[in-house]
């Protein structure tokens, strides 16, 4: 039963909310250009990869939550706040679901 709980909350702690996505953005293109942006910024390079893992976007479109390998890097992924793409300034913030 804690294993469960733990990877339920080792998973919160990956996770990261996009708000104001641009129009018609797709989870894959989303994914590739956000890694990206980390890398030419600089952070989550110390290891090898993409630290961005996985990505959902909205049915809607107008938010997405993106995985990371580990929480650190997690908690580096806030360098994308005000990062724009497509013309949109992204906002980026923590799930409901995640407790400090």
């Amino acid at each position: 039963m804690n294993d469960a709980k733990n990877a339920n909350t080792n998973k919160v702690d990956r996770k990261l909310y996009l708000g104001n996505l641009a129009p018609g953005m797709s989870a894959p293109v989303l994914q590739e250009l956000l890694n990206n942006a980390l890398q030419r910024m600089g952070v989550n390079t110390d290891k090898p990869g993409n630290s961005i893992i996985n990505t959902w976007v909205s049915p809607d479109g107008h938010y997405a939550f993106i995985d990371f390998r580990t929480p650190e890097e997690c908690t580096n992924g806030f360098a994308l706040s005000n990062v724009a793409i497509h013309g949109q300034t992204l906002k980026v913030g923590r799930p409901k679901a995640y407790q400090q």
